[in-house]
């Protein structure tokens, strides 16, 4: 199988189109105990060209250098931003087809929801290809950035850089993993509950992170969930297991 390079649109990389019916929205929510991208059915697609009439609203894959210098670490315990803008340069820094900060498609039943936890090293936009795949379908997905130093990177709501917490040759393995599961599940039942009080409004303006706030447009639609009967937790390797752990001990 040949190497197949990202499609390119007016000059710029991105990453494959979703095959849903939907045209997929992105919006990233940070409070003082979360952070995560959700990713949603917005508007349905009439044409190829709806997804590309406003191109210009389309988020980088790598929302800032610091992810892709966290990625470096991961990969090879060490990073700079020299690393880090070679990385970026040489995947082309593609765009996710996704209109960002766009409102939640009105559909005629509420829509099931994804809480999503990633693998290690990852963040929240690795799945990014997966994620709006299932957006397209009808789901509304969030996929949290855990910071429990399992993230190649994340950060923190008061500014500062987290970078995955390297096991040190005299740490015991399964306390230190078997302590970010129990984060990772924690900090997936708070997106639930974030999810659940925003469709109430019931998010005051000071529970929000200065660096990453919704639109009021996107507030103001994310009331149409359905939490109580159609919300699942899924994830990947590590992300996979914080899902099974919620699943037996989460209420």
């Amino acid at each position: 199988m040949g190497f197949q390079p990202l499609p390119n649109y007016n000059g710029s990389r991105h990453l494959p189109l979703p095959k849903g019916k939907y045209i997929v929205g992105t919006s990233d929510l940070m409070t003082k105990t979360v952070f995560m991208r959700c990713f949603y059915p917005t508007a349905k697609e009439l044409t190829l060209s709806d997804y590309y009439e406003n191109s210009d609203r389309w988020p980088s894959w790598l929302p800032s250098l610091e992810y892709a210098d966290g990625y470096m670490r991961f990969k090879f315990s060490s990073g700079s931003s020299f690393a880090a803008r070679l990385f970026r340069w040489l995947i082309l820094d593609p765009k996710c087809p996704s209109l960002h900060d766009a409102p939640v498609l009105k559909a005629e039943r509420p829509l099931p929801v994804i809480v999503f936890s990633h693998g290690m090293g990852a963040m929240r936009t690795t799945y990014s290809m997966l994620l709006s795949e299932l957006a397209s379908q009808g789901y509304f997905v969030a996929a949290v950035e855990h910071r429990d130093g399992s993230a190649s990177s994340t950060l923190t709501c008061d500014g500062s850089w987290m970078y995955e917490r390297k096991l040190q040759p005299d740490e015991d393995e399964y306390s230190l993993r078997n302590g970010q599961v129990k984060q990772r599940v924690q900090e997936c039942e708070m997106a639930f509950g974030l999810l659940a009080k925003m469709g109430k409004k019931d998010v005051s303006d000071e529970e929000w992170g200065a660096q990453y706030k919704p639109t009021d447009q996107f507030i103001a639609s994310a009331d149409h969930l359905d939490l109580d009967n159609g919300c699942y937790v899924s994830g990947h390797s590590f992300g996979s297991a914080t899902a099974l752990r919620a699943l037996y001990t989460s209420k």
